[in-house]
């Protein structure tokens, strides 16, 4: 490709999210004949805002020499002739993205762990229950621009009510030392807020996650690996999709019912010799809607990542470690309609540093390749790369 143009967009965004609460956990241990229960009870009350909205102008660029007006070049961009004041004087647009929203919540709930036969077996149960209560109301877009402000629009005001029950229930057998299987079947459930374009809520979401799985730990925790297949099922998704600029611009949330996600993963951890450390995670997922659709942002082909870490134990050098990281990306959809697809994606970090009893430093370097793979999307008009290559610099010490 000799060349890829693009409008450039100025934006002036305003923005911000508020959470706060007061959270409790309780945990005991106690006995009923044979077994052994670990109980943990939990209630919390909590309080949340979030607003998003902002202005954008198209930028004009006097220096364009091209057939396309006021583009800029994504291969050989030249900014000379952009000038912040002349955008701003001009008049702009404004994105209604997503309003404010300010919501209060109380939840409860419980998990037991039951074991029996010397910790052989453990049966896990719990349930949950959720009451969100959730004002919103979006911005006047007229009154907006006239007064360079965002001016709620007090017509959109809307209150919601969520509230549900959750359970979880997970089985776990040792048949012999090192090995382990386990089996859970829970319900997941996620309020939602939004509104339709007539003003009518959206349904919540409800799930169902199921799993299957096998650990080993062998070698005296030498090998460690752990597998799982899965079968998980989301009713009621909201898929966003490009909203016309003169609608107000953005994305909109559409209904795409229910999400259905099967596949299975596996993780390695070894010590093959002492101070090398090798961990290996790899997942395969399928994840689509009702119209065979796949979700933006899970990958279509396997995905891994792998760390290995040594650390000298003895000599001079004892305390020093170094390591590197290769996470893998795989194929994904780039929009909710798959539109287009997103190519597999590779980044690189690595790290040094040397540690003793109460203290450590550690220099991590991140994307060691300046790799300008896309990792993300938000449909077509915004893509993103990794940042280029970064350096941090961690010191730790324990009192």
């Amino acid at each position: 490709m000799a060349d890829w143009r693009s409008a450039l967009t100025v934006r002036e965004f305003n923005g911000f999210t508020s959470s706060g609460g007061i959270f409790l956990d309780l945990v005991g241990n106690f006995t009923t004949g044979p077994l052994k229960h670990t109980l943990v009870t939990n209630g919390q009350l909590t309080q949340n805002g979030r607003e998003r909205a902002f202005f954008f102008w198209n930028v004009p660029n006097p220096a364009n020499t091209t057939a396309v007006a006021n583009s800029f070049s994504m291969v050989s961009p030249d900014y000379s002739g952009f000038n912040l004041a002349t955008v701003e004087a001009g008049t702009p647009s404004f994105n209604a993205f997503n309003g404010h929203v300010e919501s209060t919540g109380f939840a409860g709930g419980f998990q037991d762990n039951i074991s029996m036969l010397k910790d052989r077996v453990v049966a896990v149960v719990g349930t949950r229950y959720d009451n969100v209560r959730s004002t919103s109301y979006t911005f006047n877009s007229v009154q907006s621009i006239a007064q360079r402000r965002f001016v709620a629009d007090p017509t959109t005001t809307r209150e919601v009510v969520n509230q549900d029950w959750t359970f979880k229930y997970g089985l776990v057998v040792k048949p012999m030392e090192g090995l382990s299987v386990f089996a859970q079947d829970g319900s997941t459930y996620i309020p939602v807020n939004t509104l339709d374009s007539s003003g009518n809520k959206f349904p919540n979401q409800e799930g169902v996650n199921r799993e299957l799985g096998i650990k080993t730990d062998l070698f005296k925790g030498r090998l460690v690996v752990t597998g799982s297949v899965f079968n998980m099922r989301l009713t009621n998704v909201l898929i966003s999709v490009p909203n016309p600029p003169e609608l107000g611009g953005g994305l909109v949330s559409v209904p795409a019912g229910t999400q259905r996600t099967k596949g299975f993963e596996f993780d390695v951890a070894a010590e093959p010799i002492s101070g090398l450390n090798v961990i290996l995670g790899y997942s395969d997922v399928d994840s689509k809607d009702e119209t065979g659709h796949s979700f933006r942002g899970v990958s279509i082909d396997p995905t891994w990542s792998t760390l290995v870490k040594y650390r000298f134990t003895d000599g001079t050098l004892k305390g020093f470690f170094v390591g590197a990281d290769w996470i893998h990306r795989g194929r994904s959809a780039g929009d909710p309609t798959n539109t287009f697809f997103m190519d597999e994606a590779n980044t690189y970090d690595a790290f040094v540093g040397y540690g003793r009893d109460r203290w450590s430093v550690q220099v991590n370097a991140y994307n060691i390749t300046n790799s300008d793979d896309v990792i993300s999307t938000v449909g077509d008009t915004a893509l993103f790369r990794p940042l280029e290559r970064m350096y941090r610099f961690t010191f730790r010490y324990t009192f």
